[in-house]
This record gives structure tokens, C-alpha cells and sequence, in this order.
């Protein structure tokens, strides 16, 4: 059934337990879709569904094929063959924190803090719910890692998970911050900031946000306010974007962290 979705989505990628593409059900111009044995989901319009239904609407075949390599599996799955995720996490962690980060200003003890480590030349980001159990994960490829992705979560994880470094500093407020990348997060909780991410990017559904019942204030890259704004517009009164005026050589916050333009007064964080 994969190998045939494969042959007819327009922009699949074919990893080892999925394919990934161009959403056929909304106009998608980035691969939104994945398609796994037993259901597909796309990231971007929320349409979901049997692997039979998809292969129906594709009764065309399409041609556009970038084919993985052996080099260029999900490295999740050779981590979890063996042991759980929450093994992973904790391994990842006793090697050590990451030098990649710290050249971002993301100081070793932070990493600790949020239990960040590092394996195979991956950061792994542990995602904790607000009972501190383990929930999802994803790895950010470091420092000449040459991964197609720079973000890769392992199969079957909700893609809808919301990272949030510090549950009890986003409790504390009436508001919060939301960004579309980890880094930027955890450069916002470096200031004391109540601060989440998306897991993938601004590909998510905005029922990700249905637990999060206070004021969302969404802070996007550069050029990316457009996005920020589709999901905010399905918040009613929760969601609002920020428009940030980025200097030319800074695309997002991290980039302003690294340069000494955030302070935790440019900040709401007084409710």
C-alpha cells in the first residue's frame, strides 16, 4: 500500500514505516501529508483517514520521487528497537548536553534543567506533560549532520504535541508565547518567558491548543506571519500574533537571543 501511495503523491519521501507528501486535500505547497500502514494524517489541514481512502483520491499517478537512503533513516527507529523511548531520552541525557546549543546561548545548565541530551550526532528534546511524565520527543540534527530534516520525530508520534519547556512557569501566567521552533522556546524560558513550541514547525492543527485555555501570544519567524496567523484565527480570543521587526540578519528569536536583543521586560509578563 506504501509503495503505491508512494508512486502517485506528488513530493513523497519514503522513510522506513511511512511516506511523507504533498497534501492532495488543501493546497499544500510543502509535503504535509503522512501516510503510514494503517492510516494517514496531514499536519498542515487536519484531513485524516485509511491508507485505502487516500490511494482512491490518487487516481492519477504522479512522478515527483525523492527515494531515502540506507544513510537516511529515521534514527528513531534504530533507538527504539530495543529500548523505550524513555530509555532513549535518558541515555541521551547521561552523554552529555549539546555544544551545538551552547553556541546558540543555550547554557549547559539549562539543558540539564530541561533534560536535554544528545545522541549520534542529534540533540533530543524530551516533551513532558504537566505531570512531568514523558510524552513524545523529537531530535534536532547537530553541529555538519547532514539529515535531509532537521527536526525527526519517531513514527506514530502525535504531531500535534506542543513542546513546553517548563510547565510551571506556564501556569503561573495568564498568557503565554508560542513559537514554531524548539530552540526558540527554550531561548524564551532562558529569560523566565512562558513559552511553548510546535513540534513540526507551523505544520500543526489548531486543536493542538484546545488545553491550553488562556491568551496565546504567537511569535513567527520571519516572513512566516501568515501561518502564525491561520492558526491563530481558529483560537478565537486565545490566539494573537506578534509582529516582530526583525533586523536583516535575524530570522527568528533564538537569532535575537544570540544577539542580546531579548529582554525579559520586552515581554507581557505581568498579567
Amino acid at each position: 500500500m506504501l509503495d503505491e501511495i508512494y508512486e502517485r503523491l506528488d513530493g513523497a519521501k519514503r522513510y522506513e514505516n511511512y511516506v511523507a507528501g504533498i497534501c492532495p486535500f488543501h493546497a499544500d505547497n510543502k509535503p504535509s501529508l503522512l501516510v503510514y500502514e494503517d492510516y494517514f494524517y496531514c499536519l498542515a489541514c487536519g484531513k485524516r483517514g485509511k491508507p485505502e481512502y487516500l490511494l482512491k483520491q490518487l487516481n492519477v499517478p504522479r512522478f515527483v520521487k525523492v527515494k531515502m537512503t540506507e544513510e537516511y533513516k529515521n534514527p528513531w527507529s534504530e533507538w527504539l528497537k530495543n529500548k523505550s523511548l524513555l530509555d532513549v531520552c535518558k541515555l541521551a541525557f547521561r552523554n552529555g548536553q549539546s555544544t551545538y546549543l551552547e553556541k546558540r546561548c543555550i547554557p549547559i545548565q539549562i539543558q540539564k534543567k530541561l533534560k536535554i541530551g544528545t545522541l549520534d550526532n542529534w540533540v533530543i528534546f524530551p516533551f513532558f506533560d504537566k505531570r512531568n511524565n514523558l510524552i513524545g520527543a523529537v531530535a534536532r540534527a547537530g553541529e555538519g549532520n547532514s539529515f535531509p530534516s532537521r527536526y525527526i520525530v519517531p513514527a506514530n508520534q502525535n504531531p500535534n504535541l506542543l513542546y513546553i519547556p517548563k510547565w510551571d512557569i506556564l501556569n503561573e501566567y495568564n498568557h503565554c508565547y508560542c513559537v514554531f521552533g524548539i530552540i526558540d522556546a527554550v531561548s524564551l524560558y532562558t529569560l523566565g518567558v512562558p513559552a511553548m513550541s510546535t513540534a513540526m514547525g507551523k505544520k500543526i492543527n489548531p486543536s493542538a491548543f484546545d488545553g491550553i485555555r488562556k491568551r496565546i501570544f504567537f511569535i513567527p519567524d520571519n516572513l512566516e506571519e501568515g501561518d502564525a496567523q491561520r492558526i491563530a484565527s481558529k483560537l478565537d480570543w486565545r490566539g494573537t500574533v506578534l509582529n516582530i521587526n526583525y533586523p536583516e540578519d535575524c530570522k527568528d528569536i533564538n537569532d535575537l537571543h544570540r544577539k542580546g536583543l531579548l529582554k525579559r521586560e520586552d515581554f507581557k509578563i505581568n498579567d
